[in-house]
């Protein structure tokens, strides 16, 4: 599996987010990313974060991850 990493350009985009915050496997038992940072995703952006003592960090916004679950919506019937 190839692993495609593109920096983020707009990093002020706000429609850029990581498809992990809606994963129903989005918890450290049931992914390795979260659990071990192990990239089990196939696509990201790769954003640079400065905290207030300018301290450099590197994110990933995850685009793609054949682990996706998509969590049900709200109200949805279950």
């Amino acid at each position: 599996m190839a692993i495609v990493i593109e920096d983020i350009i707009d990093v002020n985009n706000p429609t850029i987010r990581s498809i992990c915050w809606g994963c129903k496997n989005a918890w450290p038992l049931k992914c390795d990313w979260i659990a071990n940072k192990k990239r089990v995703w196939k696509r990201a952006y790769r954003k640079t974060f400065s905290s207030s003592t300018n301290k450099k960090y590197v994110g990933y916004i995850v685009q793609e991850c054949k682990f996706y679950v998509p969590e049900p919506e709200e109200g949805a019937r279950k």
